[in-house]
């Protein structure tokens, strides 16, 4: 035979044999530790991802509907709850009609030298000379949320919110 082979057989026989004296020690604990920590960490993950996720979804729904209340206020949309409202649920298609919103107009008083806004008020008053009323519309989303695997003690549903604020167009800047 040529010498290269019988390297090569050598060498194949000595690796056999170191292969047969490892005793798969490290393949048993991996297999543990995947076991005890692997599978509760793969749920806690997809819990807190779903609700991150649903987190967005909720916030971007009432950011929808304010931004349709806070089209023209001549045309009354901040007072049209159910375009909001209709609004909001087609932005956060996966909850459907699970979301609520509850419109609010708010007004504040901008001063005359520039756009600093006392504190928002349910009722328009301005009392200092030279101020304007300035409208805005707050929206307001909720929606419930059942987590996949109920994971870390959480009590379900979760309710979900989130705030929107923006001036009315046609109110005065």
């Amino acid at each position: 035979m040529n010498r290269y082979i019988l390297q090569w057989i050598a060498r194949f026989c000595s690796t056999i044999r170191l292969l047969s004296v490892e005793s798969g020690d490290a393949l048993v604990e991996t297999a543990l530790v995947l076991g005890l920590f692997g599978v509760p960490l793969f749920y806690g993950t997809s819990d807190l991802s779903v609700w991150v996720y649903s987190t967005i979804e909720v916030g971007n729904a009432a950011h929808a509907g304010a931004i349709f209340g806070m089209q023209d206020s001549s045309a009354s949309y901040a007072g049209n709850s159910a375009g909001i409202q209709t609004a909001a649920q087609n932005e956060a298609g996966s909850f459907g009609t699970n979301l609520t919103t509850t419109a609010t107009k708010l007004y504040a008083c901008a001063s005359s030298q520039g756009t600093t806004y006392t504190s928002l008020a349910s009722t328009p008053s301005c009392s200092t000379t030279g101020d304007y009323q300035v409208e805005f519309i707050k929206v307001v989303a909720t929606a419930p949320l059942t987590l996949p695997f109920h994971c870390c003690g959480m009590s379900t549903p979760l309710t979900l919110t989130s705030t929107s604020e923006m001036q009315v167009v046609g109110s005065p800047l």
